[in-house]
């Protein structure tokens, strides 16, 4: 990654679940676990939290889900301090998501 000291960088997880299958949103609901990332990075680098888009909703039976079945950018803004010194450095991101099969 290319810092620039003081700027706020946006970062993207993207999703694309093959057909029939989907991913969850921060509540997934009745079932499943939302999608996590973090991060590897020197010290000073902060991130927000995911800025989750807006889900879709999953049922079977009695069991209401919501997620994403379609392509979906988990955003994140990567803030660099204003007294970093401007250059590279290497981001280690480490993402953990379920997928399961959509009614």
């Amino acid at each position: 990654v290319h810092a620039v000291p003081g700027e706020s960088i946006p970062l993207a997880l993207r999703l694309l679940p093959e057909p029939g299958w989907h991913t969850y949103w921060r509540n997934p609901g009745d079932s499943g676990l939302p999608t996590t990332l973090d991060w590897d990075a020197p010290e000073g680098i902060t991130f927000s939290d995911i800025q989750w888009p807006r889900p879709e909703t999953f049922r079977l039976a009695n069991i209401v889900n919501y997620g994403y079945g379609q392509e979906t950018l988990h955003i994140v803004d990567m803030q660099v301090p204003a007294d970093w010194p401007a250059g590279n450095f290497r981001l280690s991101p480490l993402g953990s998501w379920l997928v399961t099969t959509s009614p």
